[in-house]
């Protein structure tokens, strides 16, 4: 196979005549190359654009191209959209320990806030009951680190 020959096309993208199946535009970019880049013949361009050419290695080309490009296009949409799944996912788990972690922090300012009150109510009985000095500047240190 010389570079001037057409690779075949993958069997999912040719017929059964090994043709690939050809567009207007195929024939129109054919028949314009053809007539600008190999003659000012206008019988086999216009033998192009008519679709009566589409076994022409040149319309092949275009059309192998174009479908070529399409299969490109389609598989980085199909890679992309797995990525776009992909990255869903992590987002959904992500959000679901954020709000784990939110639930826990609330839950620990409830604690702190009931173990607040245990201690003040503590405080408040025991100054009730002890007048020493003692109890006095262990009441003031309490107080400071509960602060």
């Amino acid at each position: 196979m010389t570079n001037h020959e057409p690779k075949h096309p993958p069997a999912d993208m040719a017929g059964l005549d090994g043709l690939i199946e050809v567009t207007q535009a195929d024939r129109d970019a054919a028949a314009s190359g053809y007539f600008a880049w190999c003659s000012n013949n206008r019988v086999i361009p216009d033998r192009m654009k008519s679709g009566n050419a589409d076994n022409h290695s040149m319309v092949q080309a275009f059309a192998r191209h174009r479908a070529t490009q399409l299969q490109a296009f389609a598989d980085r949409i199909k890679a992309l959209e797995a990525e776009n799944e992909r990255l869903r996912e992590l987002l959904v788990e992500a959000n679901a320990q954020a709000e784990h972690f939110e639930r826990k922090w609330y839950l620990r300012g409830d604690e702190n806030e009931r173990l607040r009150e245990l201690l003040d109510a503590w405080l408040g009985l025991a100054r009730e009951h002890l007048d020493t000095e003692l109890a006095g500047r262990t009441f003031e240190a309490l107080e400071r680190t509960r602060k």
